[in-house]
């Protein structure tokens, strides 16, 4: 039997998506063996180094990009890059293959760190996934980068079912609360996890799990649309920016102006989505006059309406 997916996704940098995927990791590996993976193409060895698991990684390595290790009772690692250059080479194939033939034969549980979710070596665990867990920082900011990311995940053709939420604070002091961001994003927000020092973030972990294992087996999701051909890009911009590449003279010089281009597109998504955030919303009228009093509905409508006006023109 296929072991159930989770795809950890951070709707922005630094929202603590990779904690909460290890911190899930592990407490689903008190229920069967967990693999969590290390899907962050860019190598930047997160779990690796919080798991003090470098060496271990290294040495299973040998000549492929692919490595796996033991980091607890009934808990493995499984790191798809250990630096940026492999994650130009990897090949989804190569991915599926090992999948298929070895992790899911012996695996429980899965939990995958996915900061670009729309990757094609990231497919053969998105099309497994029973559930996209979104990461949510609880700002208006916070929340317009999960609606984006909701867009797009709604569009590569997830469906809004297997799409959950989670509330993860930086401090102690949260701008919205959970359920009107539930009722703005119109998603299932399953828990809130206070920043990692409060007492209360193990029992809000715990919260998340059990909610996890609720979701119900799913069908692979084989209708997902085309993965992007780069690792760092966005899947919507990955066509559109090879087609305006030049030939180059070596397929490495190739590949990294491709990814130039696509960075530099979602960089200028995310600066001009806040700058029509800034001309849209009149933050004191809709707070009538006091900022912690925002109407959240009056806030969700003209976000969702900038941000689809923007994701159109791309």
């Amino acid at each position: 039997m296929t072991p159930p997916v989770f795809l950890i996704v951070g709707s922005t940098g630094g929202v603590g998506a990779t904690t909460l995927s290890i911190e899930l990791a592990k407490r689903l590996s008190e229920h069967g063996h967990t693999m969590v993976v290390d899907a962050d193409l860019s190598g930047r060895r997160s779990e690796a180094i919080l798991f003090g698991a470098l060496a271990k990684l290294d040495d299973a390595r040998a000549q492929e990009d692919l490595a796996v290790a033991d980091v607890g009772p009934a808990l493995s690692l499984f790191e798809m890059t250990p630096n940026i250059h492999g994650g130009f080479t990897i090949k989804a194939e190569k991915v599926e293959s090992w999948y298929a033939n070895s992790a899911q034969q012996v695996e429980s549980f899965v939990v995958v760190d996915a900061p670009q979710p729309f990757a094609a070596a990231v497919r053969p665990f998105a099309v497994r996934a029973v559930a996209f867990v979104l990461v949510i920082e609880p700002t208006l900011l916070g929340v317009t980068g999960a609606r984006a990311m909701q867009i797009e995940l709604l569009r590569f053709g997830v469906p809004p079912s297997r799409i959950v939420g989670i509330v993860s604070a930086r401090d102690s002091k949260s701008e919205m609360p959970a359920g009107e961001i539930a009722k703005s994003l119109r998603m299932n927000v399953i828990a809130e996890v206070p920043p990692q020092a409060d007492k209360r973030f193990g029992r809000a972990v715990s919260t998340m799990t059990a909610e996890l294992m609720k979701m119900p087996p799913s069908d692979a999701l084989m209708a997902l649309q085309p993965s992007a051909s780069t690792p760092l890009g966005e899947r919507r911009l990955g066509r559109s920016a090879e087609r305006g590449t030049p030939q180059a003279s070596s397929g490495e010089k190739r590949i990294v102006t491709r990814v130039r281009i696509n960075r530099t597109s979602r960089d200028e998504l995310k600066t001009e989505i806040h700058r029509e955030l800034s001309k849209r919303v009149d933050f004191v009228a809709v707070a009538g006059g006091n900022p912690d009093q925002l109407k959240l509905e009056e806030l969700r409508v003209q976000i969702e309406e900038a941000v689809a006006e923007l994701v159109a023109k791309r």
